[in-house]
């Protein structure tokens, strides 16, 4: 569920999508910390719920997260600066009209996972 930016779609095909947060982060608004700490991607009602590690913030502006939503998942959004924290896993509410899919084409790079 969210606003698919690509040229057409099937709902019974195969995608590799990239997720477009249109809103910013905020703890306590759109954004809790949790003490699960498996990761999670869901929808409820007219939202996409997510639960996901954080992986880094950026250290100079504090501004932006890397989520990681699973071994091969992590992404990119704003947040309220100095409210969360690498280390910590989040639980997410993001409404539909907020996120963005973007679909790209896995012939033109090749994806690297580093672990450790």
């Amino acid at each position: 569920m969210g606003i698919w930016r690509g040229k057409s779609w099937s709902p019974s095909a195969t995608y590799q999508i990239e997720f477009t947060v249109l809103d910013k982060l905020e703890l306590g608004r759109n954004a809790l910390l949790t003490d699960y700490r498996r990761f999670s991607l869901s929808t409820i009602e007219d939202a996409v719920a997510m639960t996901a590690f954080v992986e880094g913030v950026d250290v100079e502006e504090e501004t932006t997260a890397y989520l990681r939503l699973g071994s091969d998942c992590i992404l990119m959004a704003e947040i309220a600066p100095r409210t969360i924290v690498p280390g910590s896993w989040v639980r997410l509410h993001v409404p539909a009209h907020q996120l963005e899919l973007w679909p790209y084409d896995t012939g033109a790079f090749k994806v690297i996972e580093r672990l450790g």
